[in-house]
């Protein structure tokens, strides 16, 4: 992320992308839901008024902070779908996600794990 104070310009890399709320986090990476959304919120908190996004057009901190709140109500209910004992699927149909093979990038394509899957496998891991 670069800072220049006196534009008041914040480019955020791919820690925004384009312009969707479904982000993208490389769990392989140890990348979480949770440390995305720490992480999205300070740089919306910066002193900044248009943040240059990775792949995508100039946002506003209301654009980002909608696409925050977004995740973050995401989050709050695959929680609670998961207490319920729901499976992946299942709460894949209940936030709408798209189907298996649909929605997704073409063939050569990085495949990212959707929003939903990395929140359910957060959740529902087993490894200490």
């Amino acid at each position: 992320m670069i800072y220049l104070p006196d534009q008041k310009i914040v480019f955020t890399g791919d820690i925004f992308t384009m312009d969707q709320f479904r982000v993208l986090i490389h769990r392989e990476q140890k990348g979480s839901s949770g440390g995305w959304i720490t992480c999205a919120k300070g740089v919306v908190a910066l002193d900044a008024d248009q943040f240059v996004v990775g792949h995508g057009d100039v946002q506003t901190r209301v654009s980002l902070q909608k696409r925050i709140d977004e995740a973050e109500v995401e989050r709050e209910k695959i929680k609670e779908l998961v207490a319920r004992g729901m499976s992946l699927q299942q709460i894949q149909a209940a936030v709408g996600d798209p189907p298996p093979g649909q929605g997704k990038p073409g063939p050569g394509s990085p495949r990212f794990t959707d929003f939903s899957e990395v929140v359910y496998q957060e959740l529902t891991e087993r490894n200490p």
